[in-house]
């Protein structure tokens, strides 16, 4: 079991909020911030949004942060605040756990992650995590990430709607690119793939790996 403080890291505590955010990310969220006091054991999360908030959406994202702190030890405390664009988003001394792409984004992202010296799928998930910061489209349905550790490869899996745009392409590339930056101290490779997935009121199929990013949509 693990104790307090790897419960209450930042890094775990980032990618249980990433885990729990999969599926329930709609255009008019701009971001999700955490930020954790360890001297008073609290655990912040801040959605902000744009325009109006529906009995629906909030429930998922009250759902979201129950499941994010569900190991953390201590209280928890949750704020749901509508900030349309542009707007600056306050990130204070907390960190971006989701940020959708705009045209002015901020100039930190939160904390500096300290990796762990070995190649695990946390380290490989942290990675895409923070290269992922700002830039979602809506295009983007889902992203996956198979890993191997032994061969220390990494492959990701873009799912999108309709012909694949140039800005999708580029996005995907920078991700790549900003991530193995973070794994070359592993020596491990990282690629891409795409796949067409048009929406059409039903759930992916044939989906690879582990979700990293998922939009939220609505089936029967």
């Amino acid at each position: 079991m693990a104790d307090i403080s790897e419960r209450n890291s930042l890094k775990r505590s980032l990618l249980n909020t990433q885990r729990a955010l999969v599926g329930v990310i709609t255009p008019n969220l701009r971001a999700v911030i955490i930020k954790i006091d360890h001297k008073e054991e609290l655990f912040y999360s801040y959605y902000y949004y744009e325009g109006e908030l529906s009995e629906e959406l909030l429930d998922l994202w009250q759902c979201a942060t129950a499941e994010a702190t569900a190991d953390f030890w201590g209280m928890t405390e949750e704020h749901f605040v509508r900030l349309d664009y542009p707007k600056e988003i306050p990130l204070g001394d907390g960190n971006f756990a989701y940020l959708r792409k705009e045209p002015f984004l901020p100039k930190s992202f939160g904390q500096k992650i300290v990796y762990n010296p070995s190649f695990n799928y946390g380290t490989v998930k942290l990675a895409l995590l923070s290269a992922l910061l700002g830039k979602i489209t809506p295009q983007i349905r889902a992203i996956c990430v198979e890993t191997e550790l032994t061969t220390k490869k990494s492959v990701v899996y873009f799912y999108h709607d309709g012909t694949l745009e140039k800005e999708t392409k580029k996005i995907s590339q920078e991700v790549i690119e900003e991530a193995g930056q973070t794994l070359t101290e592993f020596n491990a490779l990282i690629e891409r793939q795409f796949e067409r997935h048009d929406y059409q009121g039903e759930r992916l199929k044939d989906e690879k790996g582990i979700y990293i990013y998922r939009r939220k949509e609505s089936y029967p």
